[in-house]
């Protein structure tokens, strides 16, 4: 039987302005490196099945507002803290093999569930950060067409007036000579080309595909792949899962973070509450 404790940290999201969403997963992962050369303030309780469930005896610390957990076993010790981009819920993990074998971590084996009162946990999906990458490029494209609409439609309306003025001489058997003199003015308008527009429209794609660059370059670095650690070897990166609408709502949400490493399985009880 696992062993469960109920307490729990609440994790409070701050709102905080970023050019991109994964930028400051990515200082997160640098602040693991830091937590990860501090002891647990107790040791790991472990259950018979080799389970682990963190509770708030053990070590976290509050970083840039958001709560980092670690726990440790005699085969691994972890850090963790969960995060809500606005696209996904990501996972920014610590992992060191304190083994004396080699031990594999395995990322889509990695769950994160909904829970709610007298409900079945809800799986998040996994989403590997080659799928993250390939929607980043996606959306990118999809842009494209829009802008290519907007380019169509970039137009305004140009307005040419010219004046004119003459005399008229008409001859003829039934009235004979007669003149006149005119001076008028005629408007002319017509579509064109709207060449400022067509710039910003350039710019702002420009623009949105720098960031769809930095974005999956980020991902690209920074996702964990599946590994097997050499006994001391460590390794941190971002595990991404499906986002769910109700943790970025008021009320928040409850989450279970489970992480098997090795031949211990790891429990991270969160929950999100919004200012």
């Amino acid at each position: 039987m696992r062993l469960r404790v109920k307490s729990k940290i609440q994790l409070t999201l701050g709102t905080v302005p970023l050019h991109s969403p994964f930028q400051l997963l990515v200082i997160q992962i640098l602040a693991a490196t830091v937590l990860a050369q501090t002891a647990p303030d107790q040791p790991a309780p472990m259950s018979n099945t080799g389970a682990v469930t963190w509770d708030d005896r053990m070590g976290h610390s509050y970083v840039d507002g958001r709560f980092w957990f670690k726990a440790e076993s005699p085969a691994a010790s972890i850090v963790v803290s969960v995060s809500d981009t606005g696209q996904y819920l990501a996972a920014s993990v610590g992992i060191r093999n304190l083994s004396t074998a080699e031990t594999d971590v395995v990322p889509g084996q990695f769950e994160l569930n909904l829970i709610a009162p007298g409900k079945t946990p809800k799986p998040l999906a996994y989403i590997s950060p080659e799928s993250v990458i390939r929607s980043l490029y996606q959306s990118l494209d999809l842009s494209q067409v829009d802008d290519a609409i907007a380019a169509m439609s970039a137009t305004k309306t140009e307005t040419t007036t010219s004046q004119s003025s003459g005399t008229i001489d008409v001859n003829g058997p039934e009235i004979g000579h007669a003149s006149g003199t005119y001076d008028g003015s005629t408007v002319t308008t017509r579509q064109v080309t709207d060449e400022r527009k067509l710039e910003q429209i350039q710019e702002a794609r420009q623009q949105r595909e720098q960031t769809a660059q930095n974005n999956a370059s980020d991902v690209n670095t920074n996702g964990l792949r599946a590994t097997t650690l050499e006994p001391g070897d460590e390794i941190r990166g971002l595990v991404f899962f499906k986002r769910e609408r109700s943790c970025g709502s008021r009320k928040g949400c409850t989450l279970q973070l489970i992480l098997p490493v090795g031949d211990t399985t790891f429990e991270f009880p969160v929950s999100f509450n919004r200012r």
